[in-house]
Order: C-alpha cells, then structure tokens, then sequence
C-alpha cells in the first residue's frame, strides 16, 4: 500500500492474518486495527497499542504469566507473538554479550520460531513455548546473584567449569570461583591497561595469568587439553577488556 513503510505493512498483514485466525468473517464485527498514516507513513498510535509485549508494557523478568493468557484470547495474537519473540532475542543478546556460554539460549529461540513454522503450531502452542523459554532466560538472568558471584565472574567461571569437561562438586565450585575472584583481580591491577591488547609482552602476560589458573585448579578438574582452554579463556578476556576499566563488564 503507498504511503507505508516495510514494517508498517508487516504489521498490518499480521492483524489481517489474526483476525481472519480469531474467527471474524464478513458478517462479524473484528476489533479495530490500529489506524495508520497514510500519507506520511506515520503510525497514529491509540493507548491499546503496547498490548500485552508492546514497548514498555511488560518486564520479562516480572512476567506474570496468568496474565498473559487472560489477555492474549483477546489480542492480535500473531502481533503479540512476533513481539515477545523481539523482547527474547533482546534479552537472550543482551545476556550473551555477558557470558559467551550463554550462546545456546540463541539456537533455543531460534529453534522454537523453526519448530514453530514447520510444524505450523498455533500461536497458543507457540506461545506456551515461548513463555518456558522466558522462564529459562529468566533463571539464567539470576544465575550470578544465585551463585554469589558477579557476571564477568560467572562468564570466566562458567568457561573454566566447560573446559573441566566434567561436573564440578559443590566444595569445588567455591574453589574455582575463588580463584576467578583472584585471577580477575590481578588482571585489573596492572595488566588489563589501555593499549594492552596490542602490545604482545603485554598479551604474554594476560596468558600467564590464564594459564596460572589453570594450573591451580583441583586435580580433578584439571583440563585435558590446557592449551585449548588456555585459548578460550584469553579470547574471552581479549574481547571483553580493552583496558583502561572500559569493556563490556564497565560500569554505565
């Protein structure tokens, strides 16, 4: 249609495709469509626009699921499904960028939208899944304040704990996360300076501290393949301190 932009008349296919989906033939009355602006593009907003996942009316870690289903029999459903998928993959990016284990919660939305199409799921089944996904992004979201520690120390104690290979008893758990505490510690010091990652005496020992780590790890959890891990967790401190206290884990 003239006037509309690609993502304007994405939307208005989609509130097409749910009425049509909800039941509302010719001779019954549909909910009112949002109204669009046609001649400058400009979506007229109403004060029923936020709907159920809409910008600003919802808090995934709040979600209260009850409420959810109450009034998503009465939404646009497809719209309301297209949005919570937006706040996911928000979310789940925005919890990957802290901790790179965190990497297969993106395959697992990717992997219900797939699912979702190919087996042609209703959007209540697709919304059921989506909702257990929320809740898994949830408890990972407060995985660190669980495990008493901060989120630059679960990222390298999770990276540790992966290249262990094995399952880490409780009593073994505080002892790496101790010593990530420490690692992390020396690093800021006086190692993680600015300038620091393109200096290579300077790289030589960021990578000896990583491989300090390593070697003091309990015997049990002592890696297979150091070297391999020793690249994993310098990769992760390469990426994530650029030194100078800025980097992904700064304070805002």
């Amino acid at each position: 249609e003239p006037g509309l932009s690609l993502l304007e008349k994405r939307l208005v296919r989609l509130l097409e495709a749910s009425v049509v989906a909800q039941g509302f033939g010719p001779d019954v009355a549909a909910p009112a469509m949002p109204e669009v602006g046609r001649s400058t593009g400009v979506r007229k907003l109403s004060t029923d626009d936020a709907g159920i996942f809409g910008p600003g009316a919802v808090d995934l870690a709040r979600l209260d699921k009850e409420d959810v289903w109450r009034r998503f029999g009465h939404s646009h459903k497809n719209i309301e499904i297209e949005r919570l998928r937006g706040l996911l993959d928000e979310r789940i990016e925005s919890l990957v960028a802290l901790n790179p284990c965190r990497l297969e919660l993106r395959e697992r939305l990717a992997s219900v939208m797939r699912e979702g199409e190919a087996q042609d799921l209703g959007a209540d089944a697709l919304l059921e899944r989506l909702l257990a996904l929320v809740k898994e992004v949830n408890e990972e979201g407060g995985r660190a304040a669980r495990e008493g520690v901060k989120e630059e120390e679960l990222a390298l104690f999770d990276l540790l704990v992966a290249a262990c290979g094995s399952e880490v008893e409780q009593g073994e758990r505080e002892r790496v996360k101790s010593l990530v505490r420490e690692s992390i510690a020396a690093l800021k010091a006086d190692r993680l300076v600015p300038g620091w990652r393109k200096d290579r005496a300077a790289r030589r020992e960021v990578r000896g501290v990583i491989e300090e780590v390593l070697d003091r790890l309990p015997d049990p959890l002592a890696p297979a393949h150091a070297a391999r891990a020793a690249d994993a967790l310098f990769q992760h401190i390469y990426d994530s301190y650029p030194g100078g206290g800025r980097g992904t884990y700064a304070k805002g």
